[in-house]
């Protein structure tokens, strides 16, 4: 009788990927001036326009609970005006699909400046989303100069832990012209005293202003009457910025939310999604026709 010539083949982990192409985010910015009486109308652009972040100032909430009626698939962070309870508050609200990692992030929460910080993930990278209120232009200087030291601060300390920052809000100074030959909103020097603290920090802080990107299209960010500015800014760090598509400061119209202030868009191309299927591992016998067993000897 012949030995079996077979052999016992050992299949390692076959690892297979899939990948689901790019997708997007839309992260929206405004300042609404009240939210309550427009929960019906905001529900109606979180759902119909694909938003992934809205971050809000000016909510006029009376406390950081949840607004009643939100639409159930956004969570909300939010923070009243400190000290007052009259207009005021900031929030932030977020797609069920993006981790909350940290609502407080840096314990903004609990202190009197009108900001507020919270931690979710980007394109796989921890990301500080903040929203921010400045007192009007001028009137209220050593305020001013605390909470822009305070956000300098800040996103220094951010910024050493490793994550990336998109920090937006109505900052109340004008820092932002047209150019003339470009035709692009560009960084300029303005009789603004808040204006001139912002050029301050963002030269200190070395943030990109998403209002002067070359894919952003519009300009003024409050619109009342005949009066026209540019008070509003969404800044984000470099790394960030490079998944910029389109910025879109709305003055057109397109997304009213019946305020006096324009929504600000940017859309983010994020990565695509690869999931790692791994296979068990498994044994199998390979015999070929060769290898057969001689027949049975004829019992005597």
């Amino acid at each position: 009788m012949h030995a079996i010539k077979s052999r016992k083949h050992k299949r390692g982990k076959k690892t297979s990927r899939r990948s689901y192409g790019k997708t997007i985010l839309n992260i929206d910015y405004l300042n609404i001036r009240g939210m309550t009486s427009k929960i019906h109308e905001v529900n109606k652009h979180l759902k119909y326009n694909n938003v992934g972040i809205f971050g809000l100032v000016e909510t006029f909430l009376k406390n950081n609970s949840r607004p009643p009626n939100l639409d159930t698939s956004y969570c909300w962070v939010g923070k009243t005006r400190q000290g007052s309870k009259e207009k005021g508050g900031i929030g932030i609200c977020l797609k069920s699909h993006l981790p909350l990692l940290d609502e407080n992030l840096l314990d903004s929460k609990s202190d009197l400046y009108e900001r507020l910080w919270t931690l979710t993930r980007i394109n796989n990278v921890k990301t500080a989303i903040g929203v921010v209120y400045f007192p009007n232009d001028g009137t209220n200087k050593s305020h001013t100069d605390e909470l822009m030291f305070q956000l300098l601060d800040e996103t220094s300390r951010l910024n050493a832990m490793g994550y990336e920052i998109l920090l937006m809000g109505d900052f109340n100074g004008r820092c932002v012209g047209v150019c003339e030959h470009t035709g692009k909103n560009k960084l300029c020097s303005l009789p603004s005293y808040n204006g001139s603290r912002l050029l301050q920090f963002i030269d200190a802080s070395q943030m990109i202003v998403a209002n002067t990107m070359n894919c952003c299209t519009g300009h003024f960010t409050r619109i009342l009457n005949n009066q026209r500015s540019a008070i509003d800014y969404v800044f984000l760090t470099k790394s960030l910025s490079e998944n910029v598509s389109s910025v879109v400061i709305d003055d057109s119209g397109r997304f009213d939310l019946h305020s006096d202030h324009v929504l600000i868009r940017l859309t983010l191309i994020c990565k695509p999604i690869v999931q790692k299927k791994t296979q068990n591992e498994k044994c199998v016998w390979k015999i070929n026709d060769k290898n057969r067993l001689d027949p049975l000897p004829e019992k005597t």
